[in-house]
């Protein structure tokens, strides 16, 4: 309970002051080339080397891999049943890769067991082939696991905790073996895509875009996606990587939908700077909340101390003005729970007060 008061604190200092007007960011910040996608890449493999920890003998799938693997590698025929997997472990293999990784290149790669393993401390990859959705093979994995240490510190004494055993990585442990597709030297137009789609920022990105190169070059085709035409300067003397570097570094200002943001298992709520409250008044147990047209100004609720009546009832006022994080400040110092002040948020949003999108993690 204690780290999750914090974090309502910590929410409510950061969003009780008057934030600042949104600055310019770069485009690489906020937005990218659309043929710059990451490929994601899986496959079943085998840890082996483990100290008893591994998949017990009722997982047949762990039995015939082992038994497959012994066929093909080794020409050498075992039958599946009267295998022993203590010590090996039937594990998915997943690996997020750069577009620019080359043939030959390196990656990192995520191990998670997919058996009743116990534990993947000590063992070891052995080669797995990487595939993409079509199981189209681009490369392999292999290698030592690291599991990140056998515990965790989240700060404080005694609060140390078991590390996680049935997932781990293995570092560079993923070897390319075929190069994925890339932007041409001689390319005529860009597809820049916002990561956050909204439609005022793909304008006010489209705009800065033409702003900054003299000329129109771009066009905000929906929320999400801007075209740009490469000048011929650059496409005709294939230099599109210098024109891109140029692109990358136009700063713009986006505009984002007021948002409030709730986790009910840590107790943390995030508000962005434009969300605002209508006029309303919320009874939540012995806490009256009140938010009115003619109420005190910001800086007088914030310093208002909690009123108790003759049964005990808590009080607090504040003025149309206010917004989540002065709220969730104002409660959190008297001592309201996480989780009844995410409650009173959602009775917020569903009283019409809360001016912006709830959602909830």
């Amino acid at each position: 309970m204690r780290r999750i008061v914090y974090g309502m604190v910590v929410m409510g200092m950061v969003s009780a002051h008057a934030l600042p007007a949104r600055a310019d960011v770069r485009l690489k910040d906020v937005a990218y080339i659309k043929d710059q996608q990451e490929l994601q890449l899986k496959g079943p493999g085998l840890v082996i080397g483990l100290s008893g920890t591994g998949d017990g003998k009722n997982t047949q799938f762990t039995t015939r891999m082992i038994a497959n693997m012994l066929k093909k590698h080794m020409d050498i025929e075992v039958n599946a049943t009267a295998i022993k997997v203590k010590n090996v472990a039937a594990v998915m293999v997943t690996a997020t890769v750069s577009p620019y990784v080359k043939v030959g290149g390196r990656f990192d790669v995520n191990v998670s067991s997919i058996g009743d393993s116990k534990s993947l401390e000590g063992g070891t990859l052995l080669m797995t082939p990487l595939s993409d959705v079509d199981d189209i093979l681009y490369g392999f994995s292999q290698g030592p696991i690291s599991l990140g240490g056998s515990n965790k510190n989240f700060g404080g004494a005694g609060n140390l905790v078991n590390n996680d055993v049935l997932a781990g990585f293995v570092p560079g442990g993923g070897l390319l073996e075929r190069e994925m597709p890339s932007l041409g030297m001689d390319e005529h137009s860009l597809t820049v895509t916002l990561r956050n789609p909204d439609y005022t920022s793909s304008y006010r990105l489209a705009e800065a875009v033409n702003e900054v190169f003299g000329s129109a070059l771009a066009t905000a085709c929906d929320a999400g996606t801007v075209l740009v035409r490469v000048p011929d300067v650059y496409a005709d003397n294939n230099d599109v990587v210098k024109f891109i570097s140029e692109l990358e570094t136009v700063s713009f200002r986006p505009d984002d939908s007021a948002r409030v943001v709730i986790n009910e298992r840590t107790g943390t709520i995030i508000a962005g700077s434009t969300v605002s409250l209508a006029p309303v008044a919320i009874m939540h147990g012995t806490l009256a909340l009140t938010i009115g047209q003619q109420g005190e100004t910001v800086a007088e609720a914030q310093q208002m101390p909690a009123v108790s009546g003759r049964n005990g009832d808590r009080m607090v006022s504040f003025g149309e003005s206010t917004n989540v994080g002065q709220i969730a400040r104002a409660l959190n110092m008297l001592g309201i729970t996480p989780r009844d002040i995410i409650a009173i948020f959602q009775a917020l949003k569903v009283s019409g007060s809360l001016r912006a999108q709830l959602i909830i993690i």
